[in-house]
């Protein structure tokens, strides 16, 4: 190494030969990084700018990080207990600041941490709403509250407890800063099972489902290699939920293209329909028998016909019950004839648009369709 120049004359030969030792090191694992620099976890980490570190993999306990700044710090499967020391560290937003919020509320405040251990052994449904009405009568901050909450998210025993504390934090009680963060905490700590991910996963995309961070959180997760495949799928299809879902739909159609599900092309091509209107939608739901198309059919005057004369028989029904919710699809057709044209418009229009769909209708004439409708 070159060690001339102005560079060489603020550091030392120990600072280079560290700085080669970690540019030469084939592993990002944090831990093995620092012993590669020759630090000490115990001792080496005080008062250090640790923002944006990810953990994942790393055992900290015994570490010492005294007064250093931990914001934004993330990772999976990491290791930490009361030996890893946080006096005077900033934690906010780091995957260490629920845990650490939970020991501090319930030291300061000593009957809520005893209703809190109560609140971890609770099960069932009538416990459940007990949970919410505790969490709301036994601490009036809100920003306590909410750290509380996330906190015992992950202590409780039980599956229908944890939902419901699930949805009092996703229903308006916390910021929406804090709930993205929340969901990526689920994400990412080692012992929530998968069944508990898919779980929560469902509750955010169906109630944030006018929320564009959550889509792009939601087709994050699905993209990463280290993601359990059934965590992928169902992000994908909680952010198939969502309205904001088309901005990506080009990584989630890769996506879904690689798992090979049927189920999450249809809802991919329903919610592409969606995103242009009730008749688009209509179309795409009426595809077949059970509802829907997906990339493998091939879409021929037959099946346009099929699909027109089944919208058409549901718009008489609901003339017929006048009871009925008013549907309001294809509203402006009156006649039988009218609706096989008006299907094969919208087919054509949504692949002009960009849904992948095979349809194989280049060739029918005019006279046929108007055969074809009567």
């Amino acid at each position: 190494m070159n060690r001339g120049g102005l560079l060489g004359d603020i550091l030392t030969a120990d600072d280079l030969a560290r700085m080669q030792a970690v540019s030469e090191a084939k592993d990002d694992n944090f831990v093995r990084l620092i012993d590669a620099l020759g630090m000490d976890g115990h001792k080496d980490l005080r008062f250090v700018d640790l923002s944006g570190v990810d953990f994942t993999n790393c055992d900290l306990r015994g570490f010492d990080f005294t007064g250093a700044d931990l914001r934004g710090t993330s990772g999976r499967n990491v290791t930490w207990d009361e030996t890893t020391i946080f006096t005077g560290a900033d934690v906010d937003r780091s995957l260490f600041s629920y845990d650490l919020a939970r020991q501090e509320i319930v030291t300061r405040l000593p009957e809520l941490g005893r209703e809190y251990a109560r609140i971890r052994r609770a099960y069932w449904t009538d416990q459940s709403i007990w949970v919410m009405d505790t969490l709301k009568s036994g601490i009036k901050n809100a920003a306590e509250r909410q750290a509380l909450a996330m906190a015992l998210y992950f202590d409780a025993t039980d599956e229908v407890v944890r939902n419901t504390i699930l949805q009092y934090l996703i229903m308006g009680t916390s910021a929406r800063e804090a709930r993205l963060d929340f969901l990526m905490r689920i994400m990412t700590d080692r012992e929530t099972s998968i069944a508990a991910v898919v779980s929560a996963l469902r509750l955010f995309g169906k109630t944030l489902r006018d929320d564009d961070q959550v889509a792009a959180l939601l087709v994050a997760v699905a993209e990463d290699e280290r993601t359990d495949p059934a965590v992928k799928q169902e992000a994908i299809r909680a952010a198939l939920e969502n309205r904001f879902i088309l901005k990506h739909h080009r990584q989630v159609l890769r996506q879904i293209r690689d798992i090979g599900d049927t189920d999450l092309e249809n809802r991919y091509i329903r919610a592409f329909a969606r995103s242009l209107g009730k008749d688009y939608l209509t179309v795409v739901s009426e595809g077949r028998p059970q509802g829907g198309l997906t990339f493998r059919d091939v879409i021929d005057l037959e099946r346009v016909r099929a699909i027109s004369y089944s919208i058409w028989r549901a718009r008489q029904s609901q003339v017929a019950h006048r009871n009925a919710p008013e549907r309001y699809f294809f509203a402006d057709l009156r006649h039988r004839e009218d609706f096989l044209p008006r299907v094969m418009h919208l087919l054509k229009d949504m692949k002009d648009r960009g849904l992948q769909l095979k349809l194989d209708l280049a060739n029918v004439s005019q006279e046929r369709i108007e055969e074809m409708a009567l």
